[in-house]
């Protein structure tokens, strides 16, 4: 989702839905990594790597 919203233009109208939903996922995905699975420690930790790079 955000590398959708970065790659949109300035004036495209769901470009700002998918920077919030971006940032909803983000903040739902994270504290799930230090529940102790496989899901969390592995797929969730790869994944939140892209997530917070720029």
């Amino acid at each position: 989702m955000k590398g959708i919203a970065k790659s949109l233009p300035d004036h495209h109208p769901l470009k700002k839905e998918f920077q919030k939903t971006s940032a909803v996922f983000l903040n739902n995905g994270l504290p799930l990594l230090f529940q102790g699975n496989y899901g969390g420690d592995h797929w969730l930790a790869s994944f939140a790597v892209y997530a917070l790079e720029d």
